[in-house]
């Protein structure tokens, strides 16, 4: 909350969701993570979720080259 960015410029005022939370209570029962500059492992995560018998959910990281470049970097 209060985060002050160009579509908020008076700061947030919802609380943060928690993705993860979210699939859980939907009962996906394939759940995975990857980062859109790991193409290799994003394709993969697709290819297991396609494959899954049940709801799949992916949370993508994506990295934003203009804010914040490489911060999901190792």
């Amino acid at each position: 909350m209060g985060k002050v960015t160009k579509s908020s410029p008076y700061g947030s005022i919802e609380h943060p969701i928690n993705p993860l939370c979210l699939a859980i209570a939907s009962e996906a029962t394939f759940i995975a993570r990857t980062l859109d500059t790991d193409p290799r492992h994003m394709g993969a995560m697709f290819e297991r979720a396609m494959r899954h018998k049940g709801v799949s959910f992916i949370e993508i990281y994506q990295n934003c080259i203009i804010f914040n470049d490489k911060t999901h970097a190792p």
